[in-house]
C-alpha cells in the first residue's frame, strides 16, 4: 500500500492502475497471515483462511464493479480526480487511493457481516479440527526460523504455561488435603486423578524445558539466557512439587487400606502443617508474574522457617512415641514420610521464590535445597 501511494505521488501510476494495484496488494498481503499460521493451532489457521477469503472475494467483487466503484470514490472525495493533472494530480491521488482502500474495506465488511455465522461454519469445514494428540496429554510446540525474531513473545507464553503448572500443583495439594481430611472415604478415584495430573505435569516440564533449550540456543542476549535458565529451574521445582503431592496421596491410600488411625493431636498438627504448606505454595503461585521484591523474599523465608519448625516438632513427637513404645511403628513411619514430603514442598517453594527474586539481578540461581524423592 505504501509503495503504491509513493509511486502514485511521483506520477509513475495513473488512477486506474494504482487502484487495481491496491486490490492486488490486498490479496498479496494475505500470504503474511498464512505464513504466520504455519505450525500453530487450528484456530489460528482458521483465522488466516478467513482473512484470505475475505480479501480475495472482496477484490473479485471490486473488480466486477471496478469503474462504478472508482466513480463513487471520486464522488465522495474532494475534487474531481479525472480533471486534475501535473502537480495537482500527484498531490490528490494519494488521498483518492487511501479513500478507495477504505471504501473497499467498509463495503466488503458490510457485505460479509450478515453472513458471519455461515462464513464461520464454512471456515470450520474448510479447516477441520484435528485430534493430533490424545486427550489428557500436553503439547507445546517450538517453531524456529523466521518465528524466533522476538523470543520475548515466546517467553511470555512460557510464563503463562508455568502459571498453569503452578495452578495444577496447587490443585493437587488441595486434593490431597481433602483425602487426608476424609480418611474413611474411598481414595481410588482421587489417586488415579492425581496420577494423571502428575503425568501431565511431567509432560509440561519436559516439553517446556525442551522449548527453553531451543530458545537458549537461538538467544543472542545474556538477559534472555538468564531469564530462560530461571524458568527452567522453576519448572523443575514445580514438577517436584507434583511428585511430592502424588506421593502424599499414595501414603493416604496406604493409610486407608491398612486402616491406620492417627492420634487426635497428631491429626490436628498434620492438618495445620499441611495448611501452612498450602499457604506457602499459593503465596509463590500468586507472585509468578513478576520478580519478587526483597520483602516478598523475606516473607518466603519466614514461611520456610515455620515449615521447618513444624517438621522438627512433629518429628520429635514421633520419636518420643516410638521411644516410649506407645505407637504402631508402621503408622509412625508413615507420618514421618508425610512430614518429609510436606517439608520438601516447602523447600521447592523456597527455591522458586529464590529463582524469581534472583531474576531481576540476572545472576546465577542458587543451588537447590533438596533433591527429588519420588516414590511410585
Amino acid at each position: 500500500m505504501a509503495m503504491t501511494l509513493t509511486m502514485a505521488y511521483n506520477g509513475w501510476l495513473g488512477v486506474t492502475a494504482a487502484a487495481a494495484l491496491i486490490l492486488g496488494s490486498n490479496i498479496g498481503t494475505t500470504i503474511t497471515a498464512y505464513l504466520a499460521s504455519i505450525g500453530t493451532s487450528t484456530t489460528a489457521k482458521r483465522a488466516a483462511w478467513a482473512h484470505i477469503i475475505f480479501n480475495v472475494v472482496g477484490s473479485v467483487i471490486a473488480l466486477v464493479f471496478f469503474h462504478p466503484l472508482l466513480e463513487f470514490v471520486n464522488w465522495i472525495t474532494p475534487g474531481n480526480i479525472y480533471k486534475l493533472s501535473g502537480t495537482a494530480l500527484s498531490t490528490q491521488l494519494p488521498l483518492f487511493l487511501a479513500m478507495f482502500h477504505s471504501v473497499f474495506n467498509v463495503i466488503n465488511t458490510v457485505l460479509f457481516f450478515p453472513f458471519v455465522r455461515q462464513y464461520a461454519a464454512f471456515i470450520k469445514r474448510l479447516v477441520p479440527a484435528k485430534a493430533e494428540y490424545d486427550e489428557g496429554t500436553y503439547h507445546f510446540k517450538y517453531i524456529g526460523g523466521i518465528f524466533i525474531d522476538s523470543p520475548e513473545i515466546y517467553m511470555l507464553a512460557i510464563r503463562d504455561e508455568i502459571k498453569k503448572m503452578a495452578n495444577l500443583a496447587c490443585t493437587m495439594l488441595t486434593r490431597y488435603r481433602s483425602m487426608f481430611n476424609n480418611p474413611e472415604a474411598t481414595m481410588e478415584n482421587d489417586v488415579q486423578a492425581m496420577k494423571k495430573d502428575e503425568e501431565y505435569a511431567d509432560q509440561m516440564q519436559e516439553q517446556l524445558s525442551d522449548f527453553c533449550v531451543h530458545l537458549l540456543q537461538d538467544s543472542q542476549t545474556p538477559t534472555n539466557a538468564s531469564s530462560l535458565n530461571c524458568l527452567i529451574r522453576v519448572m523443575d521445582e514445580l514438577e517436584s512439587v507434583t511428585d511430592s503431592c502424588f506421593n502424599l496421596a499414595l501414603l493416604s491410600q496406604r493409610r486407608y487400606n491398612q486402616k491406620w488411625v492417627f492420634e487426635a493431636a497428631t491429626d490436628k498438627d498434620l492438618r495445620d502443617y499441611q495448611t501452612l504448606v498450602q499457604e506457602f505454595l499459593d503465596y509463590v503461585r500468586d507472585r509468578m508474574d513478576r520478580t519478587l521484591t526483597k520483602a516478598e523474599m523475606q516473607k518466603a523465608i519466614e514461611f520456610e522457617e515455620q515449615i521447618n519448625s513444624y517438621r522438627n516438632s512433629l518429628s520429635q513427637m514421633v520419636q518420643e512415641r516410638l521411644t516410649e513404645g506407645k505407637a504402631d511403628v508402621r503408622t509412625e513411619l508413615l507420618i514421618l514420610e508425610k512430614i518429609r514430603h510436606l517439608e520438601h514442598i516447602g523447600d521447592y517453594c523456597t527455591n522458586i521464590a529464590e529463582a524469581y527474586h534472583q531474576a531481576v539481578k540476572h545472576t546465577p540461581v542458587l543451588q537447590k535445597r533438596t533433591g527429588k524423592s519420588i516414590e511410585r
